[in-house]
């Protein structure tokens, strides 16, 4: 199982006795918090709360859901609410609360393990992808609470925030220069740059087209070409956008660095995870394809410092 620390603060204009009771009603969360998108009542508990049990359904950006049941462990007047979180995430879940009667701060804890097969084998890569997911969430929590209260959201401390555009940008950038690279490497090796790309369109195109693409000789077919950039760039912007999330509070040698461990990471997963469902890429396995993945993780990584500073810069001006 894949396991996630998160912490997510709110600041709220608004007296902690409101934020807290309204918060503590999670069965109205769906009717103002985007993103909550069911929530059932399964035991009611004590008067206190504790024991109260609830199945939820949630949804972020991503095209996936989370359900799991809450069973409501802590209550603290004005203080904590904690519960424990079973289902496709396993853990605990807790909210503090301070402030006075004009502001609130209010700080959420996610301490969780993913149960869901998938999650937790693209965890290595997609980790960053799924945590960004989760900020989204609480940030539309964040907006909306504050919109249920009546009251303008607070500023935000200043903080290194994800760059999409940046992310995408290193996606894109990073696939071109890695195509090309390992193109040059096929060249130096004597291996035949043409035919071998024509082969590995088709084992790209193959996983929408379906095996009939695969087999000698592998010739050149327009909608095969398009089909395997399309996949080969969705991929690299995906990837991009992961490898932005998890370096956007880095320095930049120490981009760099994730960056290289990142495109290994990709290389085991696409290379070795991947081929447990289309095993046709076995044949592309070896160091030309190895060397073409570290340059994707360098060159994101870097594309993505530079972009994401620009705009910064932009942002100040």
């Amino acid at each position: 199982m894949a396991e996630y620390r998160l912490t997510s603060t709110w600041r709220i204009a608004a007296p902690i006795d409101r934020v807290y009771r309204t918060l503590r009603e999670s069965g109205d969360w769906p009717a103002w918090w985007r993103g909550v998108e069911r929530v059932v009542d399964i035991e009611q508990g004590e008067d206190s709360g504790v024991g109260r049990v609830q199945r939820h359904v949630w949804k972020g950006p991503l095209p996936y859901r989370l359900r799991f049941a809450l069973r409501v462990t802590r209550v603290e007047s004005l203080r904590a609410l904690e519960a424990v979180v079973s289902g496709q995430v396993e853990g605990v879940g807790s909210w503090a609360f301070s402030g006075d009667a004009t502001s609130t701060t209010v700080r959420h804890d996610w301490r969780v393990r993913t149960t869901r097969r998938w999650m937790n084998l693209l965890a290595p890569v997609a980790r960053p992808l799924f945590e960004w997911n989760h900020a989204v969430v609480m940030r539309r929590g964040e907006r909306g609470l504050a919109r249920r209260l009546g009251v303008a959201p607070m500023a935000a401390a200043s903080r290194a925030g994800f760059d999409l555009a940046a992310g995408l940008w290193a996606g894109f950038v990073a696939g071109i220069v890695a195509t090309f690279a390992q193109m040059a490497i096929w060249w130096a090796g004597g291996e035949p740059v043409v035919a071998t790309l024509l082969r590995d369109a088709a084992l790209t195109a193959a996983i929408v087209m379906g095996v009939g693409l695969l087999g000698e000789p592998y010739g050149f077919d327009l909608i095969v070409m398009t089909v395997a950039s399309c996949i080969h760039f969705a991929l690299s912007l995906a990837y991009g956008c992961m490898l932005g999330w998890l370096i956007r509070r880095t320095r930049r040698t120490a981009s760099l660095l994730y960056g290289a461990a990142f495109g290994l990471a990709v290389y085991a997963v696409n290379l070795h995870g991947f081929t447990a469902w289309y095993p046709w890429f076995v044949q592309s396995r070896g160091g030309a394809t190895l060397v073409a993945h570290l340059v994707f993780g360098l060159v994101a990584a870097a594309v993505y410092r530079s972009c994401a500073g620009v705009s910064k810069i932009r942002q100040s001006s």
